[in-house]
């Protein structure tokens, strides 16, 4: 069902968006005028809590602001923690420039910095996050020409900051063949609280008994299709946890 809740502090299409291990959902650039001649550098964090939006005119954590205003680019969150924010168009006059520059977001710092440039300028790609954490880029267009070359990005460290333990809930859950059920990856942090990470990578023992998903949007849920035990493991880079599921016909 659909339910209409607080609007966007800016008028914008073609954002990204990205779910945060805070909670959170990053929307950042996109076009802020009814062509796409106005790529925006702002960006507004989403919160739960309060139903609604903010930017970054003094509240504490509202999502910061861009290096380089972008349309068509890329937002992927990587299993730092950080935003991977890549390409797009920069500037649309009588043409769109595709950027070759990228940015990275730091919730917990709540602002981009520079990334490393990508080899190839490309607007309208994919960015999709790999099993070892790394992310491959896919096409695009740039100087109005369609890519068909793929690079792939490297984060300098796979684990967020101050993360000391993960554990998987529900724990060694129990399922009958054909079921399905949702997995959170619950990491601690060294000062003692704890986030439920949405990027962490998630891999299952044996995929003829019960398969897991681990891309960026779908994460942790879990499926039976045979029978048995399995272990299923969600990683924040060189930290993991796991769990038990154990397929049976029911009783």
């Amino acid at each position: 069902a659909f339910y209409q809740f607080n609007n966007l502090m800016n008028p914008r299409y073609g954002p990204v968006s990205a779910s945060l291990n805070n909670g959170k959902i990053l929307i950042a650039g996109g076009s802020t005028c009814a062509l796409s001649s106005c790529p925006a550098n702002r960006a507004e964090l989403y919160f739960r809590t309060i139903n609604g939006f903010r930017i970054n005119t003094g509240f504490v954590n509202t999502g910061g602001t861009m290096l380089v205003g972008r349309l068509n680019h890329t937002a992927t969150l990587l299993g730092n923690g950080q935003v991977f924010v890549a390409g797009g168009y920069s500037s649309c006059g009588s043409s769109c420039i595709a950027e070759s520059s990228t940015e990275l977001y730091d919730p917990v710092a709540d602002r981009f910095t520079a990334g490393a440039a990508l080899l190839s300028p490309r607007s309208g790609h994919t960015a999709t996050l790999l099993p070892d954490g790394t992310v491959l880029l896919l096409g695009g267009i740039t100087d109005g020409v369609t890519l068909a070359s793929r690079e792939i990005y490297r984060p300098a460290s796979m684990t967020p900051p101050g993360l000391v333990s993960l554990a998987i809930t529900p724990a060694n859950p129990s399922l009958s063949p054909g079921a399905s059920i949702q997995l959170s990856a619950v990491g601690t942090m060294a000062n003692g609280t704890t986030q439920t990470l949405h990027s962490g990578l998630w891999s299952s023992s044996d995929q003829t008994v019960v398969t897991i998903t681990s891309d960026s949007t779908d994460q942790g849920f879990a499926y039976a299709v045979g029978y048995g035990s399995v272990t299923i493991t969600a990683c924040a880079g060189s930290i993991c946890g796991s769990t038990t599921i154990t397929i049976a016909p029911p009783a």
